[in-house]
């Protein structure tokens, strides 16, 4: 039996900022990432001052990313996939202290 969906009016707007994004390699052939977001949350028809205000952070150190038997686009694969899953915990993270920020038990 499907269940209807009801969907309304926003009651919130969030606003994200990249404060802070770094991208380095070491040791040789393995990268590390770092990034630090500001996120806002308005009320959706107040939208002077922000009804919390938190950073989400995430860090992934010494990721390999090939060797020297590794080809150029190996090695942009592998980047990209760490960059991917880099950004998916980050989004998980601002994902779940927005939801138990709104939502609470």
């Amino acid at each position: 039996m499907a269940k209807a969906i009801e969907i309304g009016a926003a009651k919130y707007v969030v606003k994200i900022k990249v404060a802070k994004f770094q991208v380095w390699e070491s040791p040789l052939n393995h990268m590390s990432l770092s990034a630090t977001v500001e996120c806002k949350v308005y009320r959706a028809n107040e939208a002077d001052e922000p009804e919390f205000v938190y950073e989400a952070q995430n860090q992934a150190a010494k990721q390999p990313i090939g060797s020297v038997m590794t080809t150029s686009s190996g090695f942009i694969h592998n980047m990209n996939k760490i960059a991917n899953e880099f950004a998916a915990g980050l989004s998980e993270d601002i994902l779940e202290k927005l939801q138990k920020k709104l939502q609470p038990e």
